[in-house]
């Protein structure tokens, strides 16, 4: 045998009363190079704590490699090159849809479906669906009963989960107004859990990254991959969620005794992972009006007095202090502008002239600590202060209105600044103590010139030379703009209630049977609670006396045919098989009759519900095929081809099922 003999093979058996065939059969060779499945996984009913095996059976080329998933999702096992699943120690969460996609160098192979039945006390009955629709915010709140009840009003935007950010499918997605990407989103909604008292606790199945905050009535009730203390809103994850896949499924219980009567809210605040590339502080300062934004960590600069200016500037708009000595920007100290070690700032700067002798414009300070600053029309020149030590860049020719480029850093050890990168000039220097002093840009000490500054920046830590080199060739805003973080949000809250009776699967859901013929159902229903009660159901009515798993019916008529349910109850409820559909065959007569439109003859076939072919032979020995029926309630017709010089002719109606 070779590669050519591969197929689905068949055998007709035939005599002359009639022929038969075979049930099919594959033939494959081991000689498969693609994956190909011999057997799928099989549907399972398994008792909760009990274990559960999926296995599948593949040809082709070796290493083949196996990855599983569950209702659509992969599962966290990841890629094995074992065609079996194990699941030991089941729970409700465990039950679902079960499928597996088989891989070699070759290629790729998907299998059917499966699905596993956990058989336990209780069944989740959800409150909050996945998919669920959220009031949602992806701009800092810092009033933190955002997530109490009563909360809930008309000012935030609303939409359906799951809500991303980055390289993972959503159907909502997050913004922010500005263009980078969103550090922080607040989802809440309400929910309302019955009049009845609960003896079991809630279960939240949340599917959130890289970190999440969740809180019931304005309680946090659990903490995902976030550092542990007080929480701000800029307070980053421990770590990033990477890949394309949503997060994996995060399963926790709400006691009942939390609940209160009535709505209750239910709140996640989600903190996106940032590195150690992003900065402290960003201001694109495109705003027309105060006060400036900090895109990162929400240290907004506010005027302090009137002199400033808005207008074009080196990318968008900036900020300028046109000609006054009372006006500065500002921002309050916290523990994140507090300098305690290795520090970068900068941006892109640019002064006005008035005089040969306009006095210095202050780039940033945090006085007691550090200033960037430009010295004035006389020296021409910008300089760095860390202390009491400062550092000249030496770079000549600046002009009135023309933007530089000015970086300036603490390594710990030296003080340097670098110019649109130029050289970069060094001095000794040492750390200064940290202050409570505020952060202020754009101060100057008299009224002659004009000082201006556009996307300024401030990290933690020093910037390498090819970081430089980036920031200036590839614009500040692009350069923080393009590592885009993932995000991702999407939650179901269900209550444990008892588990009503469940049919798995039925394998036939239609019989054929001749009139006369005995016909029987078998359905078995499964729960973990006793007695269960059954009933069955013809055509939605009550079968008396039906009442076991087995249905039998010893003569079948034309009256039995029709849709047939089971009902299985117990003490938690009542559960309706899927139909199963009898269908009872009356032997059709064939029967000729005069066409009063045509004048000729046809045949009249009766209604049949099955599909049936018209056979016809002029020696009742060899037959041929005439014509075909599908199934009709309605009678049908045949013109006969009758000629006076031809031979007889003889029909007869096979029924097919």
């Amino acid at each position: 045998m070779g590669p050519s003999d591969e197929g689905i093979y068949h055998v007709v058996a035939s005599n002359l009363h009639g022929r038969s065939t075979s049930r099919l059969a594959r033939v494959l060779g081991r000689w498969v190079r693609h994956p190909r499945l011999l057997g799928d996984p099989q549907s399972l009913v398994r008792t909760q704590s009990y274990w559960a095996a999926l296995t599948v059976t593949a040809l082709g080329a070796e290493p083949k490699s196996y990855l599983w998933f569950k209702d659509g999702e992969t599962l966290g096992s990841g890629w094995s090159p074992r065609p079996l699943l194990l699941l030991t120690n089941l729970s409700p969460l465990d039950g679902g849809l079960y499928h597996v996609v088989v891989s070699n160098e070759y290629g790729t192979a998907t299998s059917a479906v499966a699905r596993l039945t956990v058989m336990s006390p209780w069944e989740l009955e959800p409150l909050v669906p996945f998919g669920s629709r959220w009031q949602y915010r992806t701009e800092p709140v810092k009033d933190e009963r955002w997530r109490e009840p009563g909360s809930m009003t008309n000012d935030w935007e609303e939409g359906s989960a799951p809500f991303g950010q980055g390289a993972l499918p959503c159907r909502t997605p997050l913004a922010s107004r500005s263009l980078l990407p969103v550090d922080v989103a607040y989802f809440r909604g309400m929910f309302k859990p019955g009049e009845e008292q609960w003896e079991a606790p809630l279960l939240v199945q949340l599917k959130a990254g890289p970190g999440a905050v969740v809180y019931l009535n304005g309680v946090e009730i659990r903490r995902i991959n976030m550092p542990e203390g007080p929480l701000r809103w800029d307070t980053p994850a421990l770590s990033p969620l990477e890949g394309t896949a949503p997060p994996a499924t995060v399963a926790f219980e709400i006691p009942a005794g939390n609940l209160r009567a009535g709505p209750n809210s239910l709140a996640v605040e989600l903190h996106a992972f940032r590195n150690s590339a992003s900065p402290t502080a960003f201001w694109t300062l495109d705003e027309a009006e105060p006060p400036w934004r900090d895109l990162v960590g929400g240290h907004d600069f506010v005027p302090m007095g009137t002199g400033w200016v808005s207008a074009g500037g080196r990318i968008g708009a900036c900020v300028s202090n046109a000609a006054s000595a009372s006006t500065w920007l500002e921002t309050a100290s916290t523990p994140a502008l507090q300098i305690d070690g290795p520090f970068t700032v900068g941006g892109w700067f640019a002064y006005g002239w008035s005089t040969g002798d306009d006095p210095p414009g202050v780039a940033l300070e945090k006085e007691g600590e550090f200033r960037l600053y430009y010295t004035g029309t006389r020296t021409n020149r910008y300089r760095f202060a860390v202390g009491a030590v400062e550092v000249q860049d030496e770079t000549p020719g600046t002009l009135p209105g023309q933007w530089r480029f000015v970086v300036a850093w603490f390594d710990g050890t030296q003080a340097c600044i670098q110019v649109d990168q130029g050289p970069v000039y060094c001095t000794t220097a040492e750390l200064p103590s940290p202050t409570s002093n505020p952060l202020r840009a754009l101060r100057r000490n008299r009224s002659e010139g004009g000082f201006a500054m556009d996307e300024v920046f401030l990290y933690r830590r020093v910037l390498s030379a090819s970081e430089r080199a980036e920031l200036f060739t590839l614009g500040v805003r692009n350069r923080i703009l393009s590592p885009s973080t993932n995000l991702w949000f999407d939650l179901r809250l269900s209550r444990l209630v008892r588990q009503r009776p469940f049919f798995p699967e039925v394998s036939v859901r239609t019989l054929v049977r001749k009139e006369g013929e005995s016909a029987g159902f078998r359905l078995t229903a499964c729960s973990a609670f006793a007695p269960i009660q059954y009933q069955w159901l013809r055509d939605g009515h009550l079968l008396p006396g039906a009442t076991n798993e087995v249905l039998f019916l010893p003569f079948v008529g034309i009256e039995d045919a029709g849709r047939y349910h089971l009902v299985a109850s117990n003490a938690a409820g009542a559960t309706t098989s899927a139909p199963i559909h009898l269908v009872v065959v009356r032997a059709p007569v064939l029967s000729v009759v005069k066409d009063p439109d045509q004048g000729g003859w046809s045949l009249q076939l009766p209604p049949v519900p099955v599909p049936c072919t018209l056979w016809m032979s002029t020696n009742l020995l060899e037959w041929v095929p005439v014509t075909t029926w599908s199934a009709s309630p309605e009678a049908s017709f045949w013109p006969l081809p009758v000629s006076p010089d031809g031979p007889a002719a003889f029909y007869r109606l096979e029924l097919s099922w």
